[in-house]
């Protein structure tokens, strides 16, 4: 499943909670109240796109529950490990990355060997066939200086979000930002090129010296990320041409028929979000823009705006809401103040 985008394909998921399902029946596991009244709400979301835009798609829908009852059933099932379970194998795949993109540093034409010579090799190998790979790492290093990281996902900016989420719980659960797992984190999330990335990261800096550490040194992380990070934007390429490319590139006049960068996708989002800004437009009215326009017009690739689209005021409520409850308990568990987990929710 090397460099498959998360959650794709219909099979996975499927497996995924037949054998979820399973471990909640034989391990007699009682549902919670929360959970069915968190559905319960998507459904009245989803009837409302049906009635108010008559549109409607069945395997979409019953994909979608399967999806919060897969998610909601590994939590359910693994309990306080959660954290942990999902930090092991982050950790791996950071360090295997970073040996990797290492040695594409330091011996550049070993790239054309594991690209032309070894990644083809295992192609047939590969569950989800985009990009071609060695397991551990995807081969889609960009063309800048140095190599983008991608570890083992589909590209480094996907990788950056799952290191973040990883430094995240890991601060939160060992307290420390320079312990191993912090530091290799840390790393590895520089090693990635992505500018998102790079801004999560800052916040996450101030999460720490605010909310964990809280010593006399939050009263001067703040003015020196500012400075860090001006210097990163005025110093790095991929930050301040990316940036200047990308606002050139924009006619904030007329989006509907531009690239859909981040930008253009956020301004879209923006304009369907406020023509139905309680309950959003819903899933199954993009299906019939992507017949209509294409799929890459009618691509959105900001997830954060895209839920405002979709599911309006109400379903960003509950959904960053419930996010919120689930980080107040785990930021309490670990001794660190329940207001911790409104700034972490914003740095998801």
């Amino acid at each position: 499943i090397s460099s498959m985008p998360f959650l794709i394909g219909d099979a996975y998921l499927i497996l995924g909670f037949l054998l979820t399902t399973s471990l909640m029946i034989i391990r007699k596991k009682k549902m919670d109240y929360g959970i069915i009244g968190y559905s319960l709400v998507y459904l009245l979301l989803i009837i409302g796109h049906v009635i108010f835009y008559e549109a409607f798609n069945l395997f979409m829908t019953i994909a979608f529950f399967l999806r919060i009852a897969y998610a909601y059933f590994t939590v359910k099932l693994l309990g306080s490990k959660i954290a942990e379970v999902y930090l092991r194998p982050m950790f791996f795949f950071a360090i295997a990355s970073i040996v990797v993109w290492a040695i594409l540093v330091v011996y550049p034409p070993s790239w054309k060997i594991l690209r032309f010579q070894i990644a083809p090799a295992l192609y047939g190998l590969n569950l989800y066939q985009d990009y071609y790979h060695i397991f551990i790492f995807t081969m889609n290093i960009g063309d800048g200086v140095l190599p983008r990281n991608p570890g083992a996902f589909w590209e480094p900016g996907g990788f950056g979000v799952f290191l973040n989420l990883a430094l995240i719980l890991n601060l939160i659960q060992s307290k420390q930002i320079t312990d191993r797992r912090s530091l290799i984190f840390i790393i590895t999330v520089l090693t990635t090129q992505s500018t998102g990335s790079y801004v999560v990261l800052a916040l996450i800096f101030m999460f720490y010296f605010y909310f964990i550490k809280r010593s006399l040194a939050s009263l001067i992380v703040t003015p020196l990320l500012a400075v860090t990070m001006i210097f990163a934007y005025e110093t790095l390429p991929f930050m301040k041409e990316k940036f200047e490319k990308r606002g050139d590139q924009v006619d904030l006049g007329d989006t509907r028929f531009q690239a859909r960068t981040r930008l253009v996708a956020a301004i879209e989002d923006w304009k369907t979000f406020k023509e139905s800004p309680l309950i959003g437009e819903g899933r199954f009215v993009r299906i019939e823009e992507v017949e209509r326009v294409g799929k890459q017009l009618a691509r959105r690739s900001n997830g954060t705006s895209q839920y405002f689209a979709v599911f309006g005021l109400i379903g960003v409520v509950v959904y960053f809401g419930t996010m919120a409850r689930s980080m107040k308990k785990f930021c309490v568990s670990h001794g660190i103040g329940p207001i911790a987990a409104v700034f972490s929710v914003v740095v998801i």
